[in-house]
């Protein structure tokens, strides 16, 4: 019978019943969520193609959609490693600073981002070339194409964040990479956006 017993890690509030009276309950399937009392967080879903701007302890600052006035300022405690499938977002617990009796349990809130703003990468799902050695995209340097290695982050939309290996302005081929070699010669279209496509900047 000690195993009907459920303790709570801390003390807090029952915010959401997932199981009821006589169901059957299985090992590590969840009964209830609890929040706690002493902090508060705002949760919030971001989309997969910004998710690589924000890491753990990135500030936010929050408002009640309520009232715009009533602000509090946080930073990132947690970011889910996987994406929503239907919604290609990922969750995000933003630990609040000092917020007001305002922000009570349910509150709806917007959520933006501080700090410096940087570029994020991307790139079309279909210039990435994977092989046992890494992942790799074309790079277009008078005319001929050079293969180099990239860091691939989340995507959505047919486009992928670079993390690491390629700057703003490169042109990268973005058809047919499986079918070119190291030094081949390339034309390019009078738009340029044929077989290749220059780097898009999105601000942080």
């Amino acid at each position: 019978m000690s195993y009907a017993v459920l303790s709570a890690p801390f003390a807090g509030v029952i915010t959401e019943r997932e199981a009821d009276l006589g169901q059957v309950i299985f090992a590590g399937e969840a009964v209830m969520k609890l929040a706690r009392v002493d902090a508060r967080e705002a949760v919030v879903d971001i989309p997969g193609e910004l998710i690589d701007t924000i890491s753990i302890g990135s500030p936010f600052q929050v408002h009640l959609q309520i009232d715009p006035t009533v602000k509090a300022k946080g930073r990132v405690r947690e970011i889910a490693p996987e994406a929503d499938a239907l919604t290609r977002t990922n969750r995000v617990h933003i630990l609040l600073d000092y917020p007001q009796d305002a922000f009570r349990l349910g509150s709806l809130i917007p959520a933006r981002p501080e700090g410096e703003m940087t570029a994020a990468l991307a790139v079309p799902d279909t210039a990435i070339l994977k092989t046992k050695e890494g992942t790799y995209v074309w790079v277009v340097e008078n005319g001929t194409v050079h293969r180099r290695k990239v860091e691939i982050g989340s995507g959505l939309g047919g486009r992928s964040a670079v993390r690491s290996g390629l700057k703003a302005g490169e042109r990268v081929v973005t058809a047919g990479v499986h079918s070119l070699e190291e030094g081949q010669k390339v034309a390019l279209s009078e738009d340029g956006q044929t077989s290749d496509e220059r780097l898009e900047g999105a601000p942080r």
